[in-house]
Parts: structure tokens; C-alpha cells; sequence
């Protein structure tokens, strides 16, 4: 005998006996050692052979444990103990068929965990260059709303302090050329002029955007800024006689805002004095 398996031998002897466990499994033995059920402790095994076991384990005459299930398929589940693996039978084939909905069975019962798949969803496809440009226009268009919209709040601060369901609204033209129409501010602002300029950038596409985007770019606003109420209306040029032909069309774009009062506890807990200060 060589020294290497000489080596093994002594190495096998000194495994404890105790370590040694038989499985009497539908009357066939497997022998396996303990550390190697409990190395899975939150299996069924696991939990039968671990220290301070709430689990009763009853031991034959011969130092077996007895396991009344299916001989054939418990290889399937020592094999897991040993590898960390549950080997896939081919259905219906073998000396033995072994379904996998049988073994399926057995590692529910013996408590074997599965790993699941892991799913690799496919990148979501790139946005043309087309829809990106199409998409950043607006946002672009949906943000300075909003701006004109805060900064014309600005104005009427002490308004909305003192008045209840005080209410301003904002109309404005965006013409199929690509030019800002008439604005209006009621009640008016001294800030017109400003408004305006920050409207202007906007008049190149917020027609054609409106046009085919104006009913979810209401829903938005209305949806995302409080007391906000919006519409948009297709016109001809104002003064024509309505004849669509050879006539400059627009949207004129109606935003009103109007804000309940908020109680006085309310504005508390939305501003500083929310916190507490020990004196």
C-alpha cells in the first residue's frame, strides 16, 4: 500500500463513529456522515441530525435510522447533500423511471431548496433618434409650462395668503408658423414681458406638439400640479371668418390655477415650524 493510501485509510479511521450515520431508506441503506446532512441545517435532514434537535430521530437495534420513503428516489437527495446540486432525472428513461414530478415530490418533502433560474430580461431597445428628439421637445415644453406657471404664483403671493380659492389664468396662442399669439394674464402681472420670453423658445414646436400630444400633456399638468385646470382648443387665425382654408391655425392654451386655502394646520406641517424646539 502505497503512502497516499495509506494516508487516506488513517484519515477515514479517524472520522469519529458517531459522525457515521446509517439511512435505512424504504429498506435500503445509504451511509453518509452527519456533518454532511447538517451542513444544509434548514433542511429536513438537516434539522434531524443537528445538535439540540427539536425532532424526534428513532435509531433501529442495528444504528440505523429508518426513512419510509422512496428508496430509488432518496439517491436524488443524498446527491444534494454531497454536491449542493439536485441532478435532473430524464423522464420515463432508466432501469427505474423516475418522473421528475416524483422527484419534485421528494425535495419538497425532504425541505430542498431550489435555485431559481436566473431570468435575463433583454435590454430594452434603444429609442430612435426620431423619438428621443421628439420626447426631449416634451419634456422641454411640459417644464417651462410649469415654469410660467410658478412664476406667475410668484406674483400673487400675498393673494393666495389672504384670498380663499383665489384663482389666476393664464391663456396663450401657439401658432402653426411657429409664433407665439396673444397672451393674457388675468389678473394682470407686471412680469408680462418675462412671461412671454419664456414662452417664445416654445412656439417652434408647441403647435405640432399640442396637436398630437395636447390631450396627455394636459393630463400631466392637471395630474401633477395642484388646482391646475387645463385646455386646449384648435382655432383659426383670430379675425378670419372661420374659413380654414389658407389660414394661419393655432391652439390657444387656457391654464388655470386655483388653490383652496389650506388649513392652518396643514401649513404647519408643511413648513418648518413642524419641528418641535425644546426651550
Amino acid at each position: 500500500m502505497s503512502a497516499v493510501e495509506q494516508s487516506t485509510v488513517d484519515d477515514n479511521e479517524e472520522q469519529p463513529a458517531k459522525e457515521r450515520i446509517i439511512l435505512n431508506v424504504g429498506g435500503v441503506r445509504y451511509e453518509t456522515y452527519r456533518h454532511t446532512l447538517t451542513a444544509y441545517p434548514e433542511t429536513r435532514l438537516g434539522m434531524m441530525f443537528r445538535e439540540n434537535t427539536n425532532l424526534t430521530v428513532q435509531k433501529s437495534a442495528n444504528d440505523e435510522y429508518f426513512i419510509d420513503r422512496d428508496c430509488h428516489l432518496f439517491r436524488y437527495i443524498l446527491q444534494f447533500y454531497r454536491t449542493g446540486k439536485v441532478p435532473m432525472p430524464d423522464d420515463g428513461k432508466g432501469l427505474i423511471p423516475i418522473s421528475r414530478e416524483e422527484l419534485e415530490v421528494e425535495l419538497d418533502y425532504f425541505l430542498i431548496p431550489r435555485t431559481k433560474p436566473v431570468v435575463t430580461l433583454p435590454p430594452p431597445p434603444e429609442l430612435s433618434f426620431r423619438r428621443k428628439l421628439i420626447a426631449t421637445d416634451i419634456d422641454r415644453f411640459v417644464a417651462s409650462l410649469k415654469s410660467v406657471v410658478v412664476e406667475i404664483a410668484k406674483q400673487f403671493k400675498r393673494e393666495f395668503l389672504l384670498q380663499k380659492d383665489f384663482e389666476f389664468v393664464v391663456e396663450v396662442g401657439f401658432r402653426e408658423d411657429g409664433r407665439i399669439g396673444d397672451l393674457t394674464i388675468n389678473p394682470p402681472v407686471t412680469v408680462k414681458s418675462q412671461i412671454r420670453s419664456m414662452l417664445e423658445p416654445l412656439g417652434m414646436t408647441g403647435f405640432l406638439l399640442l396637436d398630437k400630444f395636447g390631450k396627455e400633456i394636459g393630463g400631466h399638468l392637471d395630474a401633477t400640479v395642484s388646482g391646475l385646470q387645463w385646455s386646449s382648443v384648435k382655432k383659426p387665425e383670430p379675425g378670419s371668418l372661420g374659413n380654414w382654408i389658407g389660414m394661419v391655425k393655432y391652439y390657444l392654451v387656457r391654464i388655470a390655477v386655483k388653490d383652496t386655502f389650506c388649513d392652518h394646520g396643514k401649513i404647519v406641517e408643511d413648513s418648518i415650524l413642524s419641528v418641535a424646539i425644546d426651550e
